[in-house]
């Protein structure tokens, strides 16, 4: 995995500063691993958190569940554990994860 740069935020790879690049295509904000989880034995950094898409559904509680949304890159189609793993952080966070994998064309 090669690192790369882009609009000063160090990348882990060329795929994830593409969905960066993406992302800054349509105007949508994001952070960059902004906070890693504890699940299990194994600490996970989703790649990205989109906090202005927002997710309108109601909670058991009847209230609106807070707004952002967790993007985690993948270089392949995630495994069972990956999609368990993302599953434990949405339920951990009350908000959407959502697994994307492969290459954006450049």
């Amino acid at each position: 995995m090669t690192e790369v740069s882009y609009s000063g935020i160090r990348f882990r790879s060329v795929l994830t500063a593409r969905w960066a690049v993406f992302f800054d295509t349509l105007g949508i904000e994001y952070l960059h691993e902004p906070q890693s989880f504890r699940v299990g034995n194994t600490t996970h950094l989703p790649s990205f958190f989109l906090p202005a898409l927002g997710d309108d559904r109601l909670t058991e509680s009847d209230a609106l569940a807070p707004p952002g949304v967790f993007v985690n890159i993948r270089f392949s189609t995630p495994t069972e554990a990956e999609l368990r793993d993302a599953l434990a952080i949405c339920q951990h966070t009350n908000r959407n994860v959502c697994v994307f994998h492969g290459a954006i064309r450049s």
